[in-house]
């Protein structure tokens, strides 16, 4: 059964969990509530702050979620830096380790996994290509397969909503979407 399309392409509804590993439950449902879907993520949304111990390793996350439903097709890792060991987010080979897990897991398992980040801070006016904009090292952007990106029209004005969605994949075309 197809969806609606995204971004003018088809899309395959799955089974999804949400995974904010860095934020309570009750602060990301007040941003879901914001970006007015509460009521899709609410059902499918763990928080690794919430748990006792503090979940930083990739496997008893995806442990956890699939406890929680074993049909899960889709994870979206919000904050996903956080799972470098660490922190050494800057660590190319610590990355590049990560990546490559998340990578091989998702091929033997047939999911898909989304990580959520921030972007590094331009220095001046220079231009920072867009697979080397995640923070960190640069290996977040020569080992995931597609880099996502969303900037402000003017990032100045917090009043504009414009915004620019970029989408990089490593094997096609890169595609520009703007939205309000």
């Amino acid at each position: 059964v197809k969806g609606l399309p995204v971004l003018g392409h088809c899309s395959n509804p799955v089974p999804f969990c949400y995974v904010s590993l860095d934020n309570t439950i009750e602060e990301t449902l007040r941003t879901a509530q914001r970006l007015g879907v509460r009521d899709l993520i609410q059902p499918r949304l763990v928080s690794t702050i919430d748990k006792k111990g503090l979940l930083e390793e990739f496997h008893p996350i995806v442990g956890l979620v699939l406890a929680k439903d074993p049909a899960t097709k889709l994870f979206i890792l919000d904050g996903i830096p956080a799972l470098v060991k660490k922190g050494r987010i800057s660590d190319y080979g610590e990355v590049k380790d990560l990546v490559r897990e998340i990578r091989w897991y998702c091929k033997e398992k047939d999911v898909t996994i989304m990580g959520v980040g921030g972007d590094a801070k331009p220095n001046g006016d220079s231009f920072v290509p867009y697979r080397q904009r995640p923070a960190g090292s640069h290996a977040w952007g020569h080992y995931c397969s597609t880099i996502f990106v969303i900037e402000r029209e003017d990032p100045q004005n917090v009043l504009n909503l414009r915004r620019r969605f970029l989408v990089e994949p490593r094997n096609a075309a890169p595609e520009e979407h703007w939205y309000e």
